[in-house]
């Protein structure tokens, strides 16, 4: 007799687009909070170096939107992958999407804060 095979029931993976978008929608805010926890540490006066840490922790956190819509662009595609489980892909791409609406908002809110700044001088 020959053995035969089901190909019908292949065990599906995660889709690896699912996993990097779950992750970049779970790995950035933390990376927030430790910045935000970081910068009460700080020596924060004016020309030291943690003003200056400061501000560099403060640009790198205005790409977060970016990277959150590349998170949310991946998740996207891991949700049309047919043959893997779309778990991942799914949450990802609903944190990525509050993530990046949130980080849209604080960026605007800063540039506006900081444009009033700059017109009440």
């Amino acid at each position: 007799m020959l053995e035969q095979s089901n190909f019908n029931e292949i065990e599906k993976k995660y889709s690896r687009l699912g996993v990097a978008s779950f992750v970049i929608g779970v790995v950035l805010p933390i990376l927030m909070i430790l910045f935000i926890i970081s910068g009460f540490f700080l020596d924060t006066k004016r020309n030291s170096v943690g003003s200056d840490i400061l501000s560099v922790l403060f640009v790198i956190s205005l790409t977060f939107p970016i990277l959150h819509f590349v998170g949310l662009t991946l998740g996207i595609g891991g949700l049309f992958v047919k043959i893997k489980k779309r778990k991942f892909a799914v949450i990802g791409t609903i944190l990525n999407g509050i993530f990046l609406l949130v980080g849209i908002g604080l960026v605007y809110l800063a540039f506006m804060v900081l444009s009033a700044a700059m017109v009440v001088r």
